[in-house]
């Protein structure tokens, strides 16, 4: 089958020279951090590596030059230059879509006749929006039984193309970039038909973090090859000093904290790793008016939870250009970390270059160093004091959401965002983080009582193009998600150019719709009608604004303060 490649390229530019350690010391790279070799296979499930547990006694034997050349030639070619991206301890980890959007040497854009109009109807979509690819069941099952030595599971998490039974294949719209990395096999060792390969990226001018060394261990018997592990070293060249093993939230166990500060245009960086996989950048951009860049050291870290949601944010203090520096990162659901942006500079102005965690803590916590919470009260009066601390215009309120008797806390400047908060299982979580309105047609956003349901308009063209949307909260420990919208034209394109011009801007009388469109937001890939039927009931609700209006002394007092 002629196939046709794709190339992405990474989104990340974190990137350091890794270290020229001796094949076989316990310090190679090749070895884990705590001197145990690489090449010992861990305890897995799957065939293969039952298979390669058979070579673990074998003797080490290192590659040789002409070796190191062809895995680099191997890793280079869209068959399996995908395997290299992304870290997986084991098959089962794979991210299949970044495998396959690497090439993987099975896809292909040989269509058959209506093909694209099939593909539109089943995605609900009135035209594609990037170059379309398509891989048959078969090959692909095929290509993950031969080259990962695993039955492809096409209900994996990192799966995400669209099945259509009528042509037995999957189905993504991607777009073709530059490749911007190239591996070179730069060591390995070998135990039998077992190989334990050390890989750098060749066009990074730092091999750091994501584009730090790989090891990738695989099984080559004759022509064939099938891979098991690939484990980004992501301790290399890092500082130690402000390197950590810390639990940062409670439900996920301890993760690594790394800290890198490489002479780089990026300045310092962090990378919180779990399971050998990143789980989360952090960049340390500072902005200070009109002078802005990243910290060029770190003095200190601590780990505490000032926001309330039960899992640990973090505190950085730091030298920069400007002077010292801190930042604050708060979790929004163990989910991901967010900087507040005025905070910091009010806790350096209290401080000054001296500024300790101590006082950072006393600063944001006050008397509550445990930083406890014993009720949503208390998590409530805390979020109210920390956001009064960043802006001190804020505005809050405590309304019902969803359906139980403790209320939400809503948090926000009028007229610019509103942040809303609810009480779950012991601790804060954030539905709704800094969402902006007042600008852009954006008129605010309503929730119905008790209903767990947030709507939304947007306007174009001074009211012209309407746009409806509706979220709710999925799950009791997110932000609220989009289930639907809807689209509502309310002038006549006489012209058909898709564009309102000031003739018929006038001709629009908001009481005739000339075009509408219903979308589903969500994964029920429901149809227009059921949407437009969904949208009609949530309609029959009532709806208030969202939007604070108590001062922070009525709000702590109408919680018991």
């Amino acid at each position: 089958m002629k196939a046709k490649y794709l190339l992405i390229t990474l989104a990340t530019t974190i990137l350091v020279t890794g270290c020229g350690k001796t094949l076989g010391d316990p310090g190679s790279s090749l070895y884990g951090s705590d001197g145990a070799s690489l090449d010992q296979p861990d305890d897995q499930t799957t065939e293969v590596n039952e298979d390669a547990s058979s070579y673990a006694n074998m003797p080490e034997e290192a590659i040789t030059d002409e070796e190191k050349k062809e895995f680099t030639t191997l890793f280079l070619s869209f068959e399996y230059a995908g395997f290299l991206t992304s870290p997986f301890n084991d098959t089962s980890e794979l991210d299949w879509d970044d495998v396959l959007e690497h090439g993987a040497d099975i896809q292909t854009s040989e269509f058959g006749e209506n093909e694209v109009e099939l593909y539109l109807d089943t995605t609900n979509q009135s035209q594609l929006f990037g170059t379309l690819f398509k891989i048959s069941r078969n090959d692909l099952e095929e290509y993950s039984k031969s080259h990962a030595g695993i039955d492809f599971n096409p209900s994996s998490d990192s799966f995400h193309w669209t099945y259509i039974e009528e042509t037995d294949s999957y189905y993504r719209e991607q777009y073709e970039f530059e490749l911007s990395y190239e591996f070179e096999c730069i060591e390995g060792i070998k135990q039998g038909n077992l190989y334990t390969l050390k890989f750098r990226n060749t066009m990074a001018v730092y091999n750091y973090g994501y584009d730090a060394d790989r090891v990738l261990k695989l099984i080559k018997d004759g022509d064939n090859i099938t891979v098991i592990s690939n484990e980004i070293l992501w301790e290399d060249n890092c500082d130690q000093s402000q390197t950590f093993d810390i639990e940062l939230n409670p439900d996920d166990g301890p993760v690594r904290f790394i800290t890198y500060n490489v002479d780089s245009a990026y300045g310092v960086e962090f990378v919180i790793v779990k399971d050998k996989k990143l789980d989360h950048s952090l960049s340390s951009y500072i902005n200070d008016g009109d002078n802005w860049g990243y910290l060029t050291s770190v003095s200190a870290i601590s780990f505490f939870d000032f926001n309330a949601d039960n899992v640990k944010d973090i505190v950085v203090i730091g030298s920069s250009d400007y002077g010292t520096k801190v930042i604050l990162y708060q979790s929004v659901n163990g989910d991901s970390y967010e900087s507040f942006y005025y905070l910091p500079e009010k806790i350096e102005e209290a401080y000054g270059d001296s500024v300790t965690i101590d006082q950072v803590k006393t600063y944001l916590m006050g008397e509550n160093k445990d930083c406890v919470y014993n009720s949503y009260q208390e998590a409530y009066a805390q979020i109210a004091r920390l956001y009064n601390l960043e802006k001190e215009n804020n505005t809050y309120d405590l309304i019902y959401f969803d359906n139980d008797d403790i209320p939400e806390l809503v948090v926000g400047e009028f007229g610019y965002d509103v942040y809303l908060f609810s009480y779950k299982n012991g601790h804060a979580v954030c539905y709704m983080l800094g969402w902006p309105y007042g600008i852009m047609g954006n008129t605010g956003y309503y929730y119905s009582p008790k209903n767990s349901l947030i709507h939304n308009s947007d306007y174009d063209y001074a009211g012209a193009v309407q746009y409806d949307s509706y979220y709710t909260n999925v799950s009791d420990d997110s932000e609220v998600k989009a289930i639907c919208s809807s689209m509502y034209v309310w002038y006549e394109d006489a012209d058909g150019d898709g564009y309102p011009s000031e003739e018929e801007l006038e001709s629009c009388n908001y009481e005739t719709i000339y075009e509408e469109g219903y979308f589903d937001d969500s994964d029920q890939c429901r149809s227009a009608d059921e949407i437009k039927k969904l949208i009609e009931s949530y309609n029959q609700y009532a709806y208030e604004e969202i939007c604070g209006e108590l001062s922070l002394s009525e709000l702590l007092n109408q919680l018991g303060f």
